[in-house]
């Protein structure tokens, strides 16, 4: 029988286009309703949408928040479901790291499970800072791996955490706040194994749970975290 989810990355799965409205990371939209409680967005404010996917975050942004969201992905096949979805969103072919807009011409960007999949997540980084206007704010969620060696000990999981927050004040960022959501991405991966096929599984898992399905990967786990961060001076 043939593979018919090899056909398509991960994220291009077409389980996606109904789970969860489209979205797909842990968290869903309420998690994205709590970074923006840490931005102080004026109306109207332009926001960049990494990832956009089938366009779900960008329509709530401008139908919810009245926000000037766009949106870019580097899959066609997600945008053409996007646009059959949504045919009047601003939504645009593109890759993280090499956006199509000018210098300073937005006040967010917002990139969730998304620099964990970029070649070069400084440069991506360092792209978001060029596109970002003085004070704009990141808003970013994404896996990570961490080592656990002690169970009793967890402290490794923060220090992950720590270190991918060193990273993006490198580039010329202020953490506002750096968050572990680690149960968000169980409780996401826990609802994609009670309704996906198994099929289906098995992709979802090597997107979502790098870590644990590699079998060199010993005490090796995945987690979750939200950072949000404004560009300086801040």
């Amino acid at each position: 029988m043939q593979n018919t989810a090899c056909k398509y990355t991960p994220y291009e799965q077409p389980f996606f286009q109904t789970f969860d409205n489209g979205l797909i990371r842990p968290g869903g939209l309420a998690l994205t309703e709590e970074a923006l409680s840490y931005c102080t967005f004026s109306s109207r404010a332009r926001i960049l949408d990494i990832g956009c996917g089938h366009g779900t975050t960008v329509r709530h942004l401008r139908k919810k928040r009245k926000l000037k969201a766009y949106g870019i992905d580097i899959s066609g096949r997600l945008l053409v479901d996007c646009r059959r979805q949504h045919p009047p969103l601003p939504v645009a072919q593109a890759s993280a790291h090499l956006l199509p807009v000018p210098d300073a011409c937005c006040e967010g960007i917002i990139c969730e499970c998304v620099l964990s999949l970029t070649p070069d997540s400084k440069k991506t980084l360092q792209e978001f800072n060029r596109v970002l206007l003085p004070d704009g704010y990141i808003i970013i969620s994404d896996t990570f791996s961490y080592r656990l060696f002690n169970h009793t000990h967890p402290a490794s999981r923060s220090e992950a955490i720590e270190k991918i927050g060193l990273e993006i004040a490198s580039v010329g960022f202020c953490i506002k706040t750096l968050q572990d959501h680690t149960k968000s991405l169980k409780e996401f991966t826990a609802r994609i194994m009670l309704t996906a096929d198994n099929e289906t599984c098995g992709v979802l898992q090597e997107a979502f749970l790098p870590a644990c399905s590699s079998s060199k990967a010993e005490h090796c786990h995945t987690g979750y975290y939200l950072a949000i961060a404004q560009k300086e001076p801040c």
